[in-house]
């Protein structure tokens, strides 16, 4: 996931965020000090990530040939007024654990997130917020 300074646009694949006229010149100068390498508070290391993929990787082993695979998560993460019986019959692949937030990083004039599928746009956002940043859009399910 990209994320951008002020006045960037929305970034293909990405989310665009900008500094928030709120923040206070306090807050700014803690957000640069963690810019200087400290580690965030909740994020995931490369290890967890990579122990977390093997265990997704072993259950998708387990395929049958033609079985069709979904992805099962926790109950109430959906938006969908579908039901789930379409998944009955397929191998559900358990990915709940991949909800974490590896790294934000300024990458030339702007800022990079690297992301799990599961994170949530409110995950990102309290990740995101010590370094002064915010999305210039946020969904109304803060879940998203």
């Amino acid at each position: 996931t990209r994320i951008a300074k002020a006045g960037a646009k929305t970034i293909k694949g990405g989310v665009s965020v900008s500094k928030s006229s709120i923040l206070k010149q306090e807050v700014e100068e803690e957000a640069k000090q963690q810019r200087k390498g400290a580690a965030f508070e909740g994020f995931k290391s490369l290890r967890e990530h990579q122990a977390d993929v093997q265990k997704v990787s072993e259950q998708v082993a387990l395929r049958q040939e033609g079985q069709l695979i979904t992805t099962r998560r926790r109950r109430g993460d959906s938006h969908c007024p579908r039901s789930e019986s379409y998944k009955e019959q397929t191998l559900q692949v358990d990915i709940s654990s991949l909800d974490g937030i590896l790294a934000v990083d300024q990458v030339g004039g702007g800022w990079q997130a690297l992301v799990e599928p599961r994170v949530t746009m409110e995950m990102l956002v309290r990740a995101v917020l010590p370094l002064g940043l915010i999305p210039e859009v946020v969904p109304e399910f803060r879940r998203i």
